[in-house]
Order: structure tokens, then sequence, then C-alpha cells
């Protein structure tokens, strides 16, 4: 069977074709603990096999299938009760399709992109089709919620309730013949006092909860304290995104530029980045040529930050668009030019999927240029969340690893020459360009300052912001990766890092 093959119907002639396809939902489905609580996207195409003349001739609604309706059911299916596998969402979707009686056939094609795999993948797909001769395996009660609203049949259960109540209106009629004998015994027996009318009435009403009557006495007292607890109101629950983390949290920063000068403007922003209030720049990556993503326009600079910070993730996201807004960003088209793009790949071991911050960030697990260099400057990383994995395998098999077409060691503290450096050179003689007195955080025979770069002719030292004064100290001390004049310099690492082979 090949999905959205032709199916056909009772005449002999191939069916029509309604097609739905990409219709996504988060949902938390999955065998492991964490597919359940932080949910993934799930992505369904559907196919259904009917004869459409009915509704063409009449132009009518009512002769069809709306797909709308459609999309509505199999959004609710993929968001709806967690199931373990693909398999019984693709079921419960054709199952909920089916239930129209127009549909003859249906085709259920669910993407499960994010699987928790430990190797680089595109998709991962589960494809069925069912008809009336082979139905589905799972009823499709529960996703034909409208279907299944009939169970208002159940609310004559409450009739039955009257009919207690009418009980005691006859029994009072009988009573009254031998009435006279009961007086002393109708001290204990309501019966005695049903004789006046009025009485009857007030025991008729507490009549239903009589049978706890004495528990009915002591559940008021405590029914009204229940609704009124002042301190039931518990404090808002904080976004983990906006949460201000209990000690310092290592993020990883990816930057990038295709604009102007390029190599200048990722320089400076080193340096903005690590002024900010909270955060530290702990090591800078080397630098890559990559070919853009997108429309046609210039290759892109990128570079890697790993950087500790004290700040929510949030508030590191914001900072990273102020810097970005600093040196011109304009976000006009997606994946287009820029003159500079910070983004954030990873904070600490959070996961998120906010509308405005996803983390770790949703693509970086195929990204070349942000993976490759993120593996040159920490070998052992690691890219948190489903998907996610060794930062270097990662970069190994990356779907665009072709695109990266140099990486360059020095390019914080002198401009490169142009001159494509190969993949991996055999061993030299040392540069005759002075080398920084610090040992570089890749410390490689194959890191000459001979990386190739557009010829921009960027100064010797980075010039310093142009903000007002009270932006940026006019003189500060040496942080990370920055020092005191302006000047870029490596550092080892701190003291506290995960990594002290490179102390």
């Amino acid at each position: 069977m090949t999905f959205a093959d032709a199916v056909t119907g009772s005449d002999g002639r191939p069916l029509d074709q309604i097609r739905l396809t990409g219709v996504t939902a988060t949902g938390h489905h999955g065998v492991l603990p964490q597919e359940r609580v932080e949910g993934q996207t799930f992505r369904a195409d559907v196919v259904l096999h009917l004869d459409a003349r009915p509704a063409a001739g009449s132009d009518d609604l009512a002769a069809t299938v709306s797909y709308a309706e459609v999309a509505e059911d199999v959004h609710d299916v993929l968001s709806g009760s967690p199931v373990d596998l693909v398999e019984t969402l693709a079921e419960r979707i054709a199952a909920v399709v089916l239930s129209r009686s127009a549909v003859r056939a249906v085709d259920v094609r669910v993407h499960k992109p994010q699987a928790p795999i430990s190797v680089p993948f595109d998709d991962v797909e589960v494809v069925v089709r069912r008809d009336r001769e082979n139905p589905p395996a799972v009823p499709a009660a529960t996703s034909t919620d409208q279907q299944v609203s009939p169970a208002p049949a159940p609310a004559p259960a409450p009739a039955p309730a009257p009919a207690p109540a009418a009980a005691p209106v006859p029994a009072p009629p009988v009573p009254p013949p031998p009435a006279p004998p009961e007086p002393k015994a109708a001290t204990p027996v309501p019966a005695a006092t049903s004789l006046p009318t009025p009485a009857v009435a007030e025991t008729a009403v507490p009549a239903p909860p009589a049978p706890d009557a004495t528990t009915v006495d002591a559940a008021p007292v405590p029914g009204p304290e229940a609704p009124g607890p002042e301190s039931a109101p518990a404090p808002p629950a904080v976004d983990p995104l906006d949460e201000a983390p209990e000690a310092p949290v290592d993020a990883v920063l990816a930057l990038g530029a295709n604009l102007g000068d390029a190599q200048g403007t990722l320089r400076a922003a080193v340096t903005d980045i690590d002024r900010i209030p909270g955060v530290q720049v702990m090591e800078v990556s080397p630098l890559a040529r990559t070919v853009a993503v997108g429309p046609e326009q210039p290759d892109f600079l990128n570079a890697v930050l790993l950087v500790r910070t004290t700040l929510p993730a949030r508030d590191l996201l914001g900072a990273c668009q102020e810097v970005e807004l600093l040196h011109g960003r304009v976000r006009d088209e997606r994946w287009g030019p820029r003159t500079l793009d910070v983004d954030v790949v990873q904070y600490g071991d959070l996961t998120s999927t906010a509308e405005d911050l996803e983390l770790p960030h949703p693509r970086a697990r195929e990204r070349a240029f942000v993976l490759v260099p993120w593996a040159e400057v920490d070998p052992q990383g690691v890219l948190v969340g489903l998907g996610g994995g060794p930062v270097a395998q990662l970069a190994a098999t990356a779907p665009d690893r072709s695109g990266i077409r140099w990486l360059a060691l020095d390019w914080l503290t002198e401009p490169a020459s142009s001159g494509a450096v190969p993949a991996a050179p055999s061993p030299q003689a040392p540069s005759s360009q002075p080398v920084p007195a610090a040992p570089p955080s890749h410390p490689s025979p194959q890191a000459p300052s001979t990386a190739a770069f557009p010829a921009q002719a960027p100064p010797s030292v980075p010039v310093p912001r142009q903000d007002p004064p009270d932006d940026v100290p006019p003189a500060q001390e040496p942080r990370g990766f920055v020092a005191a004049a302006g000047m870029h310099a490596p550092i080892p690492p701190a003291p506290d890092a995960e990594h002290p082979e490179r102390a």
C-alpha cells in the first residue's frame, strides 16, 4: 500500500479524494516519561476516499464531508489523551474519519519529527489505510466527543430523585387512622409530626438529607469554612523562562552576520554580550564561514559563545536582542541577510516550547554552522532535549556540513587574510604572526592566522561602542574573553568548568 493510492469503488471506478496535509499539534504521546511531561510536535496527513459526485452535482455541503471538521477532529486526537505508540495515534485518527458515512476509506500518515532518537534523522512516519472491510482496531468514541454528547440520556437519572419526595407525600395520609395511639411513640417517628400540614412541608424539605441527619448538621459547619479559606489563593506558578536560577547557569549562544563588516560586528558583539550585567563569556569558538540558508545572499560568518549567567532565560534572550538592535538588526525577512543575529541555543538543561523562546533551539541539532563551532570549543558538549546528543557527533553528521567553507581561530585578536584553510592541514611551522600569551581554547597546529575572510580590513583592535557613557563604563576589569582595554584574548576556563583538561 502506498499512501494516497487510488481506492476502487463498488462500481469499479477509483474513488475521489479529499487530502488534508500538515495538521499539527503538540501532543504528549510516547513511552518515555519526558515525552509525557514535555510534549512534542506531531503532524498528520489524511486522505479521504469518497464519491464526490453527489456534492458536486448539488453544490451542497451536507452532501460531502467538511474538511474543516475533519481537521479539528484530527487536531483533537493529536493533542488529546496520551498513548504510547504512534500506531495507536494513527488508528484513532482513522477511526474518527471513518465515523463519517460518506468516507469509504482513509489513509493516515502521522509524523513524529522530534522522536527521542540518539542519531541524526529527519522524521518518523507511521502510515495506515483503513476502510469499511478493514476497520480501525480502536473505536472512534474518544475523538467524536460531539457524538458521545448524547450522554444526556443518563440525565433521566435525576428524575427518580423526585420519587422519594413523592413517597413521603402519600405516606402521611395512611398513618392518620392510627394516629391516636402513636402520639407517645410518635416522638421518635416523624409520622406524628406529619399530621400538621406545615410540619410535613418542613420535614419534607430536609427529608432527602435525613439519612445523614447528624452528619448533615455537622457538614454545614465545615462547609462555610471550606469556601472561605483565605490562604487558598496560592501564588501563581512562575514560568521557568522567567525564573532566576539559584546558581549561575551555563548557556550557549550562536552569533551570525553577513552584512557590512561582519567580522568587526561579531568581535564587537562578543564585547557587548560580556558587558551585559549577569552574563560572562567563558569561551569563544573559532569563526566559521558558511553558505547562507534561505534566499540568495552573501556567506555568513558564524561563531558560538559559551556563557555563564545569572539571568532568567527570557531575560538573557531580551539582552541578546538588545545587542542585535545595537548593531542595526532589522527583522524583515525570515532567513534573510542581517547585520547581527544572536540566538539562545541552550540554557542549562531547561526545555521550553513557548512562542517567544524554544529551548533548546529547535533546529540546532541539524545546523552545521552551530554544531561545528560548538564542537570545536567544547568537544564534550551535549545538546539536551529530544533529538539531541553529543555535539561532536551531531556536527559530524549534520546535513548541511558541506556548507562550512572554513574555520579561523585567531579572529578575535587580528584580521585574517584571504585564502581557504584546508579541513585537516598537516602540521607546519608556526606563522610569524604573534600568538596570544595565554593558550587558546583550541591549541592546534592547524590554526595559523591564514584563515580565509572576505577582504574587509577591520581594525586590529575592536572599536568600543559609541553608546551613551552610562551604558558602558569607560573602564572595567577584564571579564571572560574581554580585556580592560577592549581587546579580546582567550583565558583559561573558570575553576568550576566542566572540562578541566582545558585548564
